[in-house]
């Protein structure tokens, strides 16, 4: 009889994996430009009256990127935008802050025209200055210190030229 075409058990499947793979290329590429990544782990070190944050770069990486927005508040529900950071940045130097007073963060990526999702929020407290009070004292007490060593090194000097 007549040689027919055989297959053997799961011989398509690479041929189906492959046109489906193709098949899905155009909606990934469609979804990273519709939804712009987000700033990656942003931390903050807080002074005196300033804060400074950073951040790592979205995982879309900077092709589309056009800058970064801080925005900051004195709670969740009242963030506000404070500046706009340039692509080759990642990191803001937020001063002239209260001191002793906790300010909220967050920063968003624009890719094309289109902000981002906020990236992780920060909380974080400024400083504060020590007592000046308590530095007053702790001087009046190192002066007396010093002043009685004096006194005695003088007392050893004067005994010691006596003695002679």
């Amino acid at each position: 009889m007549g040689r027919g075409i055989s297959l053997r058990p799961w011989s398509f499947l690479p041929s189906v994996i492959f046109v489906l793979m193709l098949l899905c290329i155009p909606y990934v590429t469609a979804a990273d430009q519709s939804d712009p990544a987000v700033p990656q782990e942003l931390s903050g070190k807080a002074g005196i009256e300033h804060i400074d944050l950073s951040w790592f770069q979205p995982f879309q990486g900077a092709s589309g990127l056009e800058n970064y927005s801080v925005y900051r508040g004195s709670g969740p529900e009242d963030m506000e935008r404070i500046d706009n950071v340039t692509v080759n940045l990642t990191a803001y130097h937020d001063g002239d802050l209260a001191e002793g007073t906790t300010y909220f963060y967050f920063v968003t990526s624009w890719y094309n025209g289109t902000e981002s999702a906020p990236s992780n929020a920060l909380a974080i407290t400024t400083g504060t200055e020590p007592e000046r009070e308590n530095l007053f004292t702790l001087g009046v007490v190192l002066a007396i210190v010093i002043a009685a060593i004096a006194m005695q090194i003088a007392i050893v000097a004067i005994w010691v030229l006596i003695r002679k």
